[in-house]
């Protein structure tokens, strides 16, 4: 076997949900009728994305963290993030240390806890919080004016 096109690029949960939302509506606008296999299992996949952490997040979102966390240069003689670890973060939108120790091999040694503060506060900033965080923030703001 020979491999014809050697696909390089790797898209993060954002990315999918958007590409199969809109395989999904062109094939309804064409009136193609597509095997009942792959209506349930494009609706899967739509529902895994839609309850994911990043399911708010837009692929310009995570051009935007890409972009910025390329600006986080690791301490001395370290790699600098990978291209896997900059998906799994978009994809899983770490909030705490423990988490984004998860997400970068050697986190600490290759960055330092101040750095990776740094860059929680920055998926925070950039990447749309998830449903259930809005609403528990509305609810919060919501107690605080009643008070």
């Amino acid at each position: 076997m020979e491999i014809l096109d050697d696909c390089d690029a790797v898209l993060c949960n954002a990315e999918v949900l958007e590409l199969v939302k809109s395989i999904q509506l062109e094939a309804s606008k064409s009136g193609f009728q597509r095997p009942e296999v792959a209506v349930l299992t494009t609706n899967q996949v739509i529902q895994y994305l839609e309850s994911s952490n990043s399911c708010n997040v837009t692929p310009n979102e995570v051009q935007q963290l890409y972009g910025e966390l390329a600006k986080f240069p690791p301490l001395d003689g370290q790699e600098p993030l990978k291209k896997k670890e900059l998906l799994n973060i978009a994809n899983f939108r770490p909030t705490t240390l423990v988490s984004l120790y998860s997400i970068i091999d050697h986190a600490e040694a290759r960055f330092g806890d101040d750095r990776l503060e740094q860059m929680i506060a920055l998926v925070e900033k950039i990447l749309s919080a998830p449903p259930e965080v809005e609403s528990e923030e509305m609810e919060q703001m919501e107690e605080e004016e009643a008070s």
